[in-house]
């Protein structure tokens, strides 16, 4: 069977991948992609355009927060849907939904940063 009850260690295996997965999505989009258009953004803001080493290590841990999050819902909701990459795939769009993109959604009546920030 491909799909089975994960025990304590695969959970473990599964959360470590998911923060993974988010930080290097995350570094992808922001770090590269979106580099220069937050800099922009952090210098209009007065704030330097480089994110420190705490900052990066906040974000990092933010990632794996978020990966234990996807892998508890994943868990939560695989009873209803049933165990298997759809119900993955549902449970990572929900966990961005709320965590990325309504938090960032909050931020646009501010117009803190510019239209290509967000």
């Amino acid at each position: 069977m491909l799909w089975h009850t994960p025990t304590e260690a695969e959970s473990s295996w599964a959360v470590c991948l998911a923060g993974l997965v988010i930080n290097i999505v995350e570094f992808i989009t922001n770090g590269v992609v979106l580099r220069e258009a937050w800099g922009q953004a952090m210098q209009a803001l007065g704030k330097t355009a480089q994110l420190s080493v705490g900052g990066i290590v906040i974000f990092n841990i933010w990632g794996f927060l978020l990966g234990i999050a996807a892998v508890w819902l994943y868990a939560a909701i695989r009873p209803r849907y049933g165990a298997g990459p759809t119900t993955a795939i549902r449970a990572g769009l929900f966990t961005w939904a709320v965590a990325v993109f309504l938090a960032n959604l909050a931020t646009i009546p501010w117009v803190f940063f510019p239209r290509g920030c967000w």
